[in-house]
Order: C-alpha cells, then structure tokens, then sequence
C-alpha cells in the first residue's frame, strides 16, 4: 500500500493500519500477517500527513480457510428403497463448495453395482450406480478417498470413518422380483363354524404394500365385501357369511398386489379356501337300535341316537335321556351315530325318552332340543315259556280216524323253528309234523295200528320263546288217544 498527500506539497509524516476489531498501530508496507484463524479476516489503513491530517481508512477482507469440507455420503432423498429399477443413486453433500475434478468413481467401494457415474455441483453431488443383481448395493468410502473443497483442502477415509456422530443410510435394495403370495384360510379359523364372521390370510414372502391390497382383488361366494388389515407380510381378508353352506375365496381376475418395491404378484397360491358356515341345529332320531332283540333276553340294551350331521360327543351325556326300567344309560359312538345302552332292571318293557335338560350340539356349537323317531322300547324276557303237551282239544279218544293231534301250548309266543320232530318221542304212530304260531301249535301223527298212541318229549326237547329262552320241559297229563279202526264182534243168541 502507498499513502501521499495530493492536496499539499507535504510530505505524508505516517502511515496506521489495523485489523478488526480496531486496534491502529503504525505499519510499514508490505505487511504480512500469519497464523490467522480460520474465518474472514479485514485489513484497514490510514495515512497521515505533516500537518496531523488523518486520512479516511480503506479496507481489503478475506477468508482464511485451512479446515476440509464436512462431507456426508448416504442414501439419494428421492431414493425409494426397496426398489424395482436398478439405477440406484446416492448423494454427497458438503458444508461448502467442493472441487468437482477430485470426486471420482475411485473415491467409492460399490457392492453389488457397477461403477459410479457422479454428477452434481457446489455443495451437493449425485453417486449413480447401476445394480449388478437383485439384493443389498451398498456405497462406502474406498481407501483413496480424498476429495477437496474449492482452496484445496482435502477429506480423506480417515476424516470420514472418524465421524461416528451420526449414522447414514448408504445401502438401497433392489428387488425387480413380483411377491409369492399365498392366499387361504386363516390359522385359527374354525371349519365348520357357526360365526358368520370368516377371515382369510394374504400372506407372502416379502413385505407387501398394503394401499395395492383390495377387495376388489378377491372374489367371495356366499359372503359379503371383505375388509382388509394388517401389515407387511401377513394380511387378513374378512367377511361375513350371507347364508349357511360353504364361503369361498379366490383371486379376482383384475388381481394385483405389489410388494413394498413396486413389483405386482397376478396370482396366489393356496389350496384351503373353503369354510363352511352352519347355523342350524342338528336334526335328531332316537329309537331302538338296528340290531336290538325285541323282545330279548339279553338285559343290556341299545337305543340309537342319529344325527343329519356330526355331533360332540361330549355334549350327549345320561342326563339327556329318561330310562324306565332300566339303569342309568352308558354313552358310545362318533360322527352321526351314537349309542344309549341300558341295563334292565326287571322284566318288562323297557323305555327311553328325551330328559327334560335335553340339548346335544354339532361340531360348531349348534344345540338340538328334541329328537324324532317312534319306537323307544325293547321287551326284556329272561324267562323260559311255561309249556303243556297234551291231547289236542277236539280229538276224539277213541278215534276210528288214524290221524291224530296233540297240542303244545305255551305262556307266551314260541319260535316255530325252536320246534322240531325230534323234540317228541311217540309211541305208535309216525313222524310228526308241526303247525301253529304264536302260543299254540299242533303235533299231528299218523297211528300205525290200532292201540294206544302216545306222545312225551324227548330227551333233547328244547324249546324257545321269543326272546331266546328256552324249556325243556312241559307239562300236560292227557297224552295219549286210542287208536281203534276194527269193527266189533257180536253175537247174537237166545237171552
């Protein structure tokens, strides 16, 4: 710098100079200032001449900046992640203007993308890669990372894994892949059920975006519009039942659900979508069991309960049913059939009916309060038939006639079979043949001369009733006839 006096022929006698803040000290030119501090820096001067006239100061300012930019490397602002499209980009900012000429693709380590290309200016620049295959492209900083600001400070690797103070997002996913997707009935859904309300899962592979997940994706029968929930992989479709009989899901023919980076999935696999919605109670029958004697002289008797569908088991219990004649029932059986066995507990008829508590459920909770069906009662006999064997009523004795009837009679119904020709033993006539029903039958035989012809049972005489009990013994004291087809001798003389 130079001062001089232009007014008046006098030479300048001075020269002051300062620095912000002011502090006027006598200097000499040039001058030269070091160790400044970082920041912006003022040099002011001032002359004055013989006379003591101070002149006006002038000024120069400038910054001293010794300091590297504060550089971050991260995720792209507008960067979506996950992504579908393979240009995958991220961004580097400083705190002041960076020389662009030292930011190079060597500067960075790429996983899984190819090599940077960098665009930008100033302050803020573009790392754009594009990715080698679908999974994590990640950026760092390599070994020569050294970048400089616009005076040539330089940041290096070492500058910038020393900055622990905050941590930066410098990975994006690439996903060009649709979902698999798995639609089906929803764990924990009852089938068949009596609640109308019916859920089924959307579930994937992959995160899903759930504002791409609709009802117009699915199609319903047998229910209404379906409400949607849930988040990232696992989603619930919910309807409500519009009648009883099965609701169905599928896929729509507009369907598509996208995952989280953009891919949409057209289809969905999933074989259980089916649930059956029963609202009705079981229709009931209970009666004698199909293969239940009657009468019978075996005491444990069956009753059959039926049902239209499966019942609990465990809702059919003794108290249900009212026995006359008959012990506390037992309860046997599965799926629509079940057994009611009693124990008889005197001769006579036994009895079953519906206890006034009676209520039996179906696999879904359904409960049925009354039962058809008519015949509810099974005879029980243990006792053999008491028989008589004796000449029948209306034969003649003697008789002219050869043919000849005795009769069996018993205190109740006999089985026909039960009574056999051997069952007799006879004295002169033939084999005997046997007819009747019920409680009487007719043993005819044919006398093979004249005398008496006599019949008694024979040593295996066994004869059942209609329960199965048997005698082997019978009563009847009149058993034989007189057998007479010979004219008598007369004689006819003075008296």
């Amino acid at each position: 710098f130079q001062a001089e006096d232009g007014i008046r022929d006098v030479a300048v006698t001075g020269v002051q100079a300062c620095a912000l803040p002011i502090s006027w000290s006598a200097c000499t030119t040039p001058a030269a200032y070091s160790g400044l501090a970082d920041g912006t820096h003022t040099f002011q001067v001032r002359a004055i001449d013989r006379a003591g006239n101070i002149s006006s100061a002038v000024s120069r300012t400038w910054t001293v900046d010794t300091t590297p930019a504060l550089i971050t490397l991260q995720q792209a602002a507008g960067q979506a992640d996950p992504t579908k499209v393979a240009s995958i980009q991220f961004t580097l900012t400083a705190d002041e203007a960076l020389n662009g000429a030292t930011i190079t693709a060597s500067d960075f380590t790429i996983t899984n993308g190819a090599t940077p290309t960098i665009t930008g200016s100033g302050t803020t620049w573009t790392i754009t890669t594009a990715a080698a295959s679908e999974g994590v492209v990640s950026i760092t900083t390599s070994p020569t990372f050294a970048i400089g600001d616009a005076l040539g400070n330089t940041t290096t690797q070492a500058m910038m894994l020393a900055d622990t103070s905050v941590t930066y997002d410098r990975q994006v996913t690439y996903d060009a892949t649709a979902p698999t997707l798995t639609l089906a009935q929803a764990p924990g859904q009852a089938d068949p059920t009596r609640i109308t309300t019916v859920q089924f899962s959307l579930t994937s592979n992959e995160a899903l975006t759930g504002s791409t997940i609709t009802a117009s994706d699915f199609t319903i029968t047998n229910g209404g519009t379906p409400t949607i929930s849930g988040s990232g992989s696992s989603w619930t479709i919910q309807t409500v039942a519009t009648g009883d009989g099965a609701v169905t899901i599928a896929p729509a023919a507009g369907f598509s659900v996208s995952d989280v980076a953009g891919n949409a999935a057209t289809a969905a696999t999933g074989t259980d979508r089916s649930v059956t919605i029963d609202t009705t109670a079981p229709t009931l029958t209970l009666q004698q069991a199909a293969a239940q004697a009657d009468p019978t002289n075996g005491s444990s008797i069956a009753f059959t309960l039926s049902a239209n569908e499966s019942l609990d088991g465990s809702t059919i219990t003794a108290s249900d049913f009212t026995v006359t004649n008959g012990g506390a029932p037992t309860i046997t059986g599965s799926g629509t059939t079940f057994t009611v066995t009693t124990t008889a507990t005197g001769q006579g008829t036994v009895t079953i009916a519906l206890s006034g508590t009676f209520g039996i459920a179906d696999n879904v909770g359904n409960v049925a309060t009354t039962a058809g069906g008519t015949d509810r009662s099974v005879a029980f006999d243990s006792v053999a038939p008491t028989l008589t064997l004796a000449q029948a009523a209306g034969q003649a004795d003697p008789t002219t006639s050869g043919t000849i009837q005795f009769t069996l009679t018993a205190s109740e119904a006999l089985v026909g079979s039960t009574i056999t020709a051997s069952d007799f033993a006879i004295t002169g006539a033939g084999t005997p043949t046997i007819t009747g029903s019920g409680t009487t039958w007719t043993i005819q035989t044919v006398a093979t001369g004249d005398g008496a012809v006599m019949i008694a049972p024979s040593g295996t005489f066994s004869v059942g009733d209609t329960a199965g009990n048997t005698a082997t013994t019978a009563g009847g004291a009149d058993r034989t006839v007189t057998y007479d087809s010979t004219a008598p001798t007369l004689t006819l003389q003075q008296a």
